[in-house]
């Protein structure tokens, strides 16, 4: 049996799929998917090692958190002291879900 992993309430729902035709770059999903369900979508070695109810975070939206975090840095160094820089690094810090595998892409159907 198939199975992918759908992204609900930021966990992981194995799914069984049945899949139809493939080739080198893509599968069909024939059945068990809605248009609109997010799936988890990856490297071979993140995705064998994905556990239903497993928590996962959205790629796209880690990088737009990181890169308001960093416009933010900027904008407070900016208003502070000339030449002050970048001492203390709160980069990687616990509960940030980094090691987290990335959530995929939205399914069309």
């Amino acid at each position: 049996a198939s199975v992918v992993y759908r992204v609900v309430d930021g966990k992981t729902v194995a799914t069984p799929v049945t899949v139809g035709a493939s080739d080198l770059t893509g599968t069909q999903i024939v059945d068990g998917l809605s248009a609109g369900d997010v799936i988890v979508t990856g490297p071979f070695r993140v995705l064998v090692n994905l556990k239903h109810d497993q928590a996962v975070r959205d790629e796209k939206q880690v990088k737009a958190e990181e890169a308001a975090r960093e416009a933010a840095k900027k904008g407070e160094a900016g208003s502070g002291d000339a030449g002050s820089g970048d001492a203390e690094s709160g980069e990687g810090g616990s509960g940030d879900n980094a090691g987290d595998p990335p959530a995929g892409e939205e399914s069309e159907g």
